[in-house]
């Protein structure tokens, strides 16, 4: 009797729950990116090599100028 008692509240504990239809609006959020400008480094303690570093409109790298030349892509 009691497994029956227990089967039949476990079935109507499932037939009366009910789904919700839950709807979200997913805002697009700005991605904020940072971009590397300016690098310095220095090996050895030798004379600090510099480079600087452009970008285009689609954030890709466009130039690389450093103290002996210049790379553009």
């Amino acid at each position: 009797m009691k497994k029956v008692f227990i089967a039949l509240t476990a079935i109507i504990a499932m037939a009366s729950c009910k789904k919700e239809n839950v709807s979200t609006v997913v805002t697009p959020t700005t991605e904020v990116t940072k971009k590397l400008v300016k690098s310095t480094y220095a090996y050895d303690n030798a004379t600090p090599e510099t480079e600087s570093f452009t970008y285009d409109a689609q954030g890709r790298i466009a130039t690389i100028k450093d103290d002996e030349r210049t790379e553009t892509f």
